[in-house]
């Protein structure tokens, strides 16, 4: 049952006759990758090596578990042939659209960190999804993907971000954990568009402009999102959700449409309530505004 393909490969085929479930091919130098006549695997890992295209995986049709990480990837349509895959791993590569992935209704997770996205459509028919990592791609619009309605973690650190007001209409409030540091969103006010991610428990913010050294904007994540349990990789703590409270209740005295446009998912338009708030020592100061 050893078929040796290549010379270098002898390990690999051996393996593949022991359990044909896994087929390591990561750190060959690999130009290109032909799969054999009679392909098992359910795992296929072709990370760092020197591939182009993966147009070959689509004859690779058992497969649930596709990475190829670290190549120079441009197009990868041809994983729409791979009704099975259940994870894809494409970090690193060059590709700057997603196309294919609409074939692949069982797909559960996908990560095309590091790639040259500007735009993330072509996931329409992904409802199966679970997992979406986009980070540090090109990213600037956050586009509708409501449909994917099983998805609980989102990745969009590392793009060129700079509003939020597409998150009511475009996110699933599936949602539990989003990533949105290392982007370029200048106003802490963005964040009331977070409220609809009712469920949301992990958001990270570091590396906008508008994160203080104090970490105020913490607090006022809280307001907005009071299901949130860790930000910024910090535990959510009865001091936040005390302070929250504070200038919850600080909106709501200040007679104006403050916290209702938090709650109707509009922009706070009374962020000057944000900045007493962020100046200020101790939240007793909040009594007094």
């Amino acid at each position: 049952r050893i078929q040796i393909l290549f010379e270098d490969f002898t390990e690999w085929t051996i393996s593949m006759t022991m359990s044909e479930q896994c087929c390591n091919l990561a750190n060959r130098r690999l130009t290109d990758y032909i799969p054999p006549t009679k392909f098992r695997s359910r795992t296929l890992i072709l990370d760092n090596n020197e591939l182009t295209n993966i147009r070959n995986v689509k004859y690779c049709t058992p497969l649930q578990t596709l990475s190829a990480c670290g190549n120079e990837i441009s197009d990868m349509s041809p994983v729409g042939h791979l009704t099975h895959l259940k994870l894809l791993h494409l970090i690193d590569n060059v590709i700057d659209k997603i196309s294919g992935v609409n074939e692949c209704n069982n797909l559960e997770e996908l990560n095309l960190s590091r790639n040259c996205l500007r735009s993330f459509t072509g996931l329409y028919h992904c409802t199966s999804l679970r997992i979406l990592d986009l980070s540090y791609n090109s990213i600037v619009d956050i586009v509708d993907i409501t449909n994917l309605a099983h998805l609980q973690e989102l990745y969009l650190n590392g793009n060129e971000i700079e509003t939020l007001e597409n998150v009511p209409l475009c996110l699933p409030e599936s949602i539990c954990v989003i990533s949105l540091s290392d982007n370029k969103i200048s106003d802490v006010g963005q964040l009331a568009y977070l409220t609809r991610l009712r469920t949301l428990m992990t958001l990270t913010l570091l590396g906008n402009t508008f994160c203080d050294a104090n970490g105020h904007y913490q607090v006022f994540a809280v307001v907005c999102c009071p299901s949130l349990q860790l930000i910024d990789e910090n535990p959510v703590s009865d001091l936040h959700r005390e302070q929250a409270s504070i200038l919850q209740d600080t909106m709501l005295m200040s007679g104006d449409s403050s916290f209702s446009g938090i709650r109707d998912d509009r922009q706070v338009p009374a962020i000057v309530l944000y900045r007493l708030y962020s100046v200020s020592c101790s939240p007793i100061c909040l009594l007094f505004l």
